[in-house]
């Protein structure tokens, strides 16, 4: 960024002005973590708390980059959601995401 405004300032003479508009405070929780356990006929289950968000889970395969989604999750009585799903190949990866 810096090369860029020595590169306008040089070249055509530029001033620069900084000046706030507006500040903000913004926080993004992370989401809870996401527990994974073997289950029977090559099957896992990924868990994780209710943390009073609405949470996705979303799968990749690789070498694919996309994120699928896995499917909708059911609550216990802890509070819990989990979801079964079915092992991809050698590996695959997880994760949460908040809906938007």
């Amino acid at each position: 960024m810096q090369e860029c405004i020595e590169y306008l300032q040089q070249n055509f003479g530029a001033t620069i002005l900084e000046e706030t508009v507006r500040e903000e405070n913004v926080h993004f929780p992370l989401p809870p973590n996401l527990r994974i356990s073997r289950g029977a006929n090559e099957t896992i289950t990924l868990s994780w708390p209710d943390d009073g968000t609405e949470l996705m889970l979303e799968k990749q395969v690789p070498p694919n980059a996309n994120w699928n989604f896995v499917a909708l999750p059911s609550k216990d009585s802890t509070g819990t959601f989990s979801v079964i799903d079915v092992r991809s190949g050698d590996s695959a990866f997880y994760r949460l995401r908040r809906a938007q």
